[in-house]
């Protein structure tokens, strides 16, 4: 009735309820014709609660491509849908555009246009004034996927900014998707977004997801966000964060979910490979290096692999005045244990580490021998790769006096 009275169009029949035809469930099928999209479209000039959700509904059960995006969405609809968001508006039709808008926005290859109109406004529905917690976390959901896809950097940073706020909401699923928009963010290649999340109090917060060891829904995006940010080349925000957040990460080392396991191994490989600050920090810090290298023995081989990795890779990349910290902790016997494995890349890491251990702390012939270091290294002679055996031979012959002959 109102499409006919007040835009001449109404090519379907509209029960005396306003109601569109159904298609016999609750929701239209994604197969509905274009032609009831487009009616649909026209429906939301409609100022009817009733017409609009029942618009709304056909809207957001169409499995719309980019095409459609492209053909039928124009700037007035587009403006129409701006409107439709508005505080004024009843919740239920908020709530069903955000929805909607989300969903053109989550289309693959749809105009950028789109994706710019829809993250401007789920941004400024979340720094609204105390929005419901319903819209929250609809548009914090597609604010975060919208941060992996997006490209306009002034957004990228608002979405920044707005996030970072959000994390300390009271509603559990507005802090995650949160978290999950940082830690997307934080992978982008710019200092800028990650000097703008690293605040000390976005840092606490971070550490505190960390606590919540159960929670693996907040806690997997809370520690991929903190190895994105100890990534950073500022040293100023990465021994920020290994401050507040390295004391929770170290426990991470021997949780239960193998993906948490190694996302902790990583934030610790980032931070031996950082200052001299983050060194000292490390090592202070109570069973770090100690559970570090129980993940060298992690019943996973995956786990335990990389683990090996990363303690290889910080003995090489760590300055002589830290180098005697590895020399006395039990470091040279993992990366003996390392020198039977199959992983040809492990083994060269380990060959090198032990080498710069055995010329830099003066126990450390003891120690290999102690872990049956050299008879690993006398069976490395006849090992297929010409390097591996080279290696260990040069280490035979200028620690431990043999005498190789060709």
């Amino acid at each position: 009735q109102i499409l006919s009275r007040h835009f001449g169009y109404i090519p379907m029949d509209i029960d005396a309820a306003g109601r569109l035809p159904s298609t016999g469930s609750s929701a239209p099928s994604i197969a509905e014709p274009r032609s009831t999209v487009a009616t649909a479209l026209l429906g939301l000039k409609s100022d009817g609660e009733k017409v609009l959700l029942q618009a709304l509904n056909v809207l957001n059960a169409y499995d719309f491509s980019a095409r459609d995006i492209a053909d039928l969405f124009t700037p007035e609809t587009t403006q129409r849908l701006k409107s439709l968001m508005k505080s004024s508006q009843p919740l239920r039709v908020r709530e069903q555009v955000v929805s909607l808008v989300s969903k053109l926005a989550s289309v693959d290859k749809r105009p950028q246009s789109i994706a710019i109109f829809a993250m401007t406004e789920l941004l400024n529905i979340l720094k609204d004034f105390d929005p419901p917690v319903t819209l929250q976390r609809l548009a914090s959901a597609a604010v975060s996927n919208l941060c992996l896809t997006i490209d306009d950097f002034g957004l990228l940073l608002d979405a920044a900014g707005t996030c970072s706020s959000l994390i300390f909401s009271n509603d559990s699923q507005v802090v995650i998707n949160s978290l999950w928009a940082l830690s997307y963010l934080t992978h982008r290649d710019s200092e800028q977004l990650k000097r703008l999340i690293a605040t000390p109090q976005v840092c606490s917060s971070l550490a505190s997801a960390l606590q919540r060891h159960e929670d693996v829904n907040s806690l997997v995006p809370a520690l991929r966000t903190i190895g994105n940010l100890l990534a950073s080349s500022d040293n100023v925000a990465t021994l920020r964060v290994t401050k507040s957040c390295l004391g929770v990460i170290v426990p991470l080392l021997s949780h239960k979910n193998t993906n948490i396991r190694k996302d902790a191994i990583w934030a610790c490989e980032n931070i031996l490979a950082g200052s001299l600050e983050q060194l000292d920090e490390f090592f202070g810090t109570a069973n770090a290096l100690d559970s570090l290298l129980r993940s060298c023995g992690d019943a996973k081989s995956s786990i335990r692999t990389y683990a090996l990795k990363t303690v290889a890779s910080a003995v090489l990349g760590c300055p002589a005045s830290h180098l005697q910290r590895y020399g006395t902790s039990g470091c040279l016997q993992r990366l003996t244990e390392a020198l039977s494995s199959a992983d040809v890349a492990l083994v060269k890491a380990s060959l090198n580490s032990i080498s710069r251990l055995l010329e830099q702390v003066v126990t450390s012939r003891e120690i290999l021998k102690q872990a049956n270091g050299v008879e690993k290294l006398e069976q490395l002679w006849y090992h297929p790769q010409e390097e591996i055996s080279s290696s260990a031979m040069r280490i035979l012959e200028k620690y431990f006096d043999y005498e190789i002959f060709e």
